[in-house]
């Protein structure tokens, strides 16, 4: 809710008593005094509204490079030219992100990023464990992940969400790569494919 300069004034002007000494006219000098401290008041009023919709992240526009410092963000991976969208996502992601290492929590990490990925584990070959007609892999692959993207969500502009200068539709590829490797295990190996 936005209140107007006219909105203050109409309240101030109401407190005062009647009478021919109190012109309330456009034009006298009371009105125009007063209008001064309504526009004021309307600008207060207003950024105490903005203040109350940038306390919440998903909403957030002024504060946002606030958030973004005491997360120690924007991530090396997504660089600097990141929509208000998707920098808004990095804020969120990274205070709901309560970590893990099992390939579910890599997987929902992703889907958060607009990412759907699978993981597949590979297993050096032991005997009992290894069928016929199946790979022999030898003991690297105990550590190594193949990623493969199935699908890349685009992030549209949208009015009311994004702010004039983001591009139209945004999407970061390259970006998965970097985060996945910037947090899985020190020895793990991760080959990615898109079909």
């Amino acid at each position: 809710m936005n209140y107007t300069a006219e909105d203050f004034i109409k309240a101030i002007m109401a407190l005062f008593p009647s009478g021919p000494i109190w012109n309330r006219s456009k034009g006298s000098f009371l009105y125009k005094l007063h209008f001064i401290l309504a526009i004021s008041f309307s600008k207060n009023a207003n950024d105490a509204f903005d203040l109350l919709r940038d306390a919440f992240p998903s909403s957030s526009v002024f504060l946002l490079p606030e958030w973004e410092k005491t997360l120690g963000l924007p991530n090396k991976c997504f660089g600097d030219k990141q929509s208000l969208q998707q920098r808004r996502a990095s804020v969120i992601s990274r205070l709901t992100n309560n970590g893990g290492s099992s390939v579910q929590y890599y997987t929902d990490l992703a889907k958060s990023l607009g990412f759907e990925i699978s993981i597949e584990e590979f297993s050096s070959a032991k005997a009992g464990r290894l069928k016929a007609g199946k790979p022999c892999w030898g003991k690297i692959w105990n550590n190594v992940w193949r990623i493969t993207i199935s699908k890349i969500s685009y992030q549209y502009f949208k009015a009311g969400t994004s702010k004039s200068g983001d591009p139209i539709r945004t999407w970061q590829l390259s970006a998965l790569p970097c985060l996945l490797s910037s947090i899985v295990p020190v020895n793990t190996i991760l080959i990615f494919r898109e079909i």
